[in-house]
């Protein structure tokens, strides 16, 4: 399965991932048993602690269908003010130990969004959506507009695909003292680049946590790579795969060293592409681990794998 989904042509994939995966999911897709407990996380009801990452779910029926498939958290894929056609393709390299993308962000921007999500009964609370505005009018209509519908926003401050990357600490500190006023009452997750050095990076999560900034932190984006086939003139990609998981794990272990951080919520994920990995992130560092590559590698029943092992580990 996983050679066979790496060597399908780019655009198929694109084009007929959703629908086919939306149809397995009805089709397919085991029930997660009703009788176990559920898990109370940053405030979100979660049926298993894994879940998939922003890039992927550029729709509501998108989120519905991962959910069914087993995944315990759904993050949407980014959504900015304006849609974007993304990048020039080809815009997706897939590697035997990774994949590199240049999507730059393609989604159909937030009047959209907010009209689907308006015809929609109830959105679960294990559904995150993530948003990436240029400056504080775009990040204001966003949050305000998706807030509506959901208590969880994932902020991406660090994608490596669109011209404005990531910025420095103290651009950043800033811009999220301005976003955090918009409003107090919704959890706001910093989602994070692996650019930032170890030192910068830990400097910059004590400085939001302290302050009040955010309320919990996603760990990876992908990090900056060039490979001479994407389509985009730069030729820069993010990287994603397992050469992350050293790294991820690394600076999971610093954050859980300051105690006033042990109950830090945290999105984890950068190189998470087995089980045994998914439940060490959970159970010794109390992270969330969530997958992208491993979920468009290895096929979308992943989350339903993960669960058959999950009831296997806790019934020892």
């Amino acid at each position: 399965m996983t050679r066979l989904i790496r060597h399908l042509p780019e655009v198929l994939v694109e084009r007929s991932g959703g629908p086919l995966i939306v149809a397995l999911s009805y089709l397919l897709s085991k029930k997660i048993d009703s009788d176990e407990s559920i898990i109370d996380y940053a405030g979100m009801n979660l049926r298993v602690p894994w879940g998939l990452s922003s890039g992927w779910a550029d729709n509501f029926a998108k989120m519905k269908a991962v959910n069914r498939l087993g995944a315990g958290l759904v993050i949407s894929k980014t959504i900015t003010y304006n849609s974007r056609k993304g990048n020039p393709r080809p815009r997706i390299i897939r590697l035997p130990n990774g994949m590199i993308n240049s999507m730059g962000l393609p989604n159909k921007g937030l009047v959209n969004w907010y009209l689907e999500l308006k015809k929609v009964t109830t959105v679960p609370n294990n559904y995150v959506f993530s948003v990436k505005g240029d400056n504080i009018k775009e990040w204001k209509a966003l949050i305000n507009k998706i807030s509506i519908f959901t208590n969880s926003i994932e902020l991406n401050f660090s994608c490596p695909n669109v011209t404005k990357g990531i910025m420095d600490l103290k651009r950043t500190e800033k811009m999220l003292s301005s976003i955090r006023k918009i409003n107090r009452d919704v959890n706001l997750f910093l989602k994070l680049s692996p650019q930032y050095g170890d030192i910068e990076l830990m400097k910059l999560i004590r400085i939001v946590i302290e302050n009040q900034l955010v309320d919990g932190i996603s760990l990876f984006n992908t990090i900056p790579t060039k490979h001479v086939s994407l389509g985009n003139p730069s030729k820069i990609g993010g990287y994603s795969g397992p050469l992350l998981y050293d790294r991820l794990t690394s600076i999971l272990a610093k954050i859980r060293n300051y105690s006033y951080l042990n109950d830090l919520p945290i999105f984890a994920m950068g190189g998470i592409s087995s089980f045994k990995q998914a439940l060490e992130i959970w159970e010794k560092y109390n992270a969330i681990p969530l997958v992208l590559t491993s979920f468009l590698q290895q096929g979308p029943f992943i989350f339903q794998k993960w669960h058959q092992l999950y009831k296997i580990t806790k019934n020892q």
